[in-house]
């Protein structure tokens, strides 16, 4: 394997990380030295939408998130242009966020599978349950304002980060 990205849920004590030599994604779980596949059946693609996470193909996991209170794992599948989140309570895959063509658009956008993103990398998941997208390729990090009630995106920013 090739270790790249990584997040941690503490609650459980589980390391989740990108294997970037196989396109996939793996789990340690600390407490029993337990290492395992959690989504990706290797290769490069995009494949799987409403699937069993195990079945799904990336085009290089450039980030790694994890919200505690969705128990939802979010990835920026970066050459795809998208990102993407496994329910981990079922183990399915779907797209988050991205129409899959590289570009920028999506301010204030409602239908987020027309957002379109530059490369998204780094990821991260704020203490209140924001997803905080950096968007590499447009050089703008975006924020999507999560409802925790209903599990919804209510709203969203951009930064344009210059010089």
């Amino acid at each position: 394997g090739y270790p790249d990205v990584a997040t941690m849920d503490y609650e459980r004590n589980i390391l989740y990380f990108s294997d970037a030599r196989s396109n996939t994604i793996r789990a340690i779980h600390l407490n029993e030295n337990i290492v395992s596949r959690v989504a990706g059946i290797g290769g490069v693609g995009f494949f799987g939408e409403n699937i069993s996470a195990l079945n799904a193909n990336f085009n290089f996991v450039g980030g790694l998130a994890y919200s505690s209170s969705l128990n939802v794992l979010f990835i920026s599948d970066t050459n795809n242009h998208k990102i993407r989140q496994i329910n981990l309570t079922t183990g399915i895959i779907t797209t988050l966020i991205g129409s899959g063509i590289q570009g920028y658009s999506g301010e204030n956008q409602t239908n987020l599978l027309q957002v379109q993103l530059n490369f998204p990398k780094g990821l991260l998941v704020d203490k209140n349950g924001n997803l905080l997208v950096c968007d590499s390729g447009n050089n703008r990090i975006r924020i999507y304002v999560f409802n925790q009630v209903n599990q919804t995106i209510d709203d969203q920013t951009t930064f344009f980060i210059s010089g």
